[in-house]
């Protein structure tokens, strides 16, 4: 019935009592529903819907979802909290999936993958200039995306030197508002963790674009004119430009040769490649560090101890230990 006017009522049309008992037979099913899936989540059973919608459920829930109010179901009667519960029926294979899934849900909700995008040269780069000299890059193994890299030349019968300091240009693939620049407008940043990274720019534009060894790169460079013997500034410059990159020095590989005694002693003597360059180098960063201190007033301290290790090497000494690294996660 409805109500007609004070104390009135009248008789509802029939479309719309079957539209109320439809109503109840549809409350009467997913109540039904979320028994059954409350019930199998409680005798170690996995629902599919469940494992379907698992992390929406678990980073940002419907809370009117059958699946939702299953998994709730299932908690107040196991007395078992919503993360130990689904660990048990097999919906989180390991600590590690779960955190990552949570970074993916926060911050990649359409995926880490690109969307296809064609390279096509940029007619920027045609007009640049070949840098006279030659580049080298200093990185871990394991960097695929080398954006910087440094040259050194004698000027003046050897009583002036010039550093350059090149960084990798990939905006030169790029035009304003097409698609990479949105991509990279959009991630702004690579992400890097242990084991693995996804990278700002789509693999086409890194690796048209990263200091190669070997390759010819377009870069933009700074160029600083120092006196050789005092390593005082006399001037600076800057160009886009392509240079060659001769090298790609890996410091994990050399860290036991280049050392502080070895950079004091004299380069001719020494095995690593680039000898003089960085002694070069590591001279004007000293240099450069006092001017630093000389502003500041005070000097500078690097006292915490740096580690460096490969993810998977740790994971095999501890595994070789019996030491269960899921557990550890967890």
């Amino acid at each position: 019935f409805g109500r007609k006017g004070r104390g009135n009522y009248k008789k509802a049309p029939d479309t719309q009592v079957q539209a109320a008992l439809a109503g109840i037979e549809k409350k009467r099913v997913e109540a039904e529903r979320i028994e059954a899936m409350a019930l199998q989540m409680q005798g170690g059973g996995l629902p599919a819907t469940v494992q379907d919608t698992l992390y929406k459920l678990l980073f940002k829930p419907d809370k009117n979802a059958g699946e939702y109010k299953a998994l709730v179901l299932a908690c107040q009667r196991s007395g078992k909290g919503v993360l130990p519960l689904l660990r048990e029926i097999g919906a989180i294979s390991d600590a590690y999936a779960f955190h990552m899934q949570r970074f993916f849900f926060d911050w990649f909700p359409k995926g880490v993958g690109f969307p296809p995008v064609a390279l096509t040269p940029s007619p920027a780069q045609a007009d640049l200039q070949l840098a006279p000299g030659a580049a080298f890059s200093i990185d871990d193994s394991a960097t695929t995306e080398i954006d910087d890299a440094f040259s050194l030349k004698y000027l003046d019968a050897s009583s002036e030197l010039e550093i350059g300091i090149h960084i990798a240009a990939p905006v030169l693939g790029m035009a304003r508002d097409d698609a990479f620049d949105k991509i990279a407008s959009n991630r702004m940043s690579t992400v890097y963790m242990p084991g693995q990274k996804f990278t700002m720019l789509p693999q086409a534009l890194v690796e048209a674009f990263t200091l190669a060894e070997g390759v010819v790169c377009p870069v933009v460079s700074l160029y600083v004119t120092l006196d050789a013997s005092t390593l005082a500034l006399k001037s600076s410059r800057s160009a886009v430009e392509k240079i060659l990159i001769a090298a790609n020095l890996r410091h994990d590989k050399l860290d036991a040769d280049v050392t502080e005694s070895a950079l004091a002693a004299d380069w001719q003597a020494q095995a690593y490649p680039y000898a003089r360059e960085l002694q070069t180098l590591f001279a004007y960063a000293q240099t450069l560090k006092a001017g630093r201190e000389q502003v500041r007033g005070k000097p500078e301290r690097f006292t915490r101890p740096d580690f460096s290790d490969h993810l998977n090497q740790a994971f095999s000494r501890l595994n070789g230990h019996g030491v269960n690294i899921d557990s550890h996660f967890t």
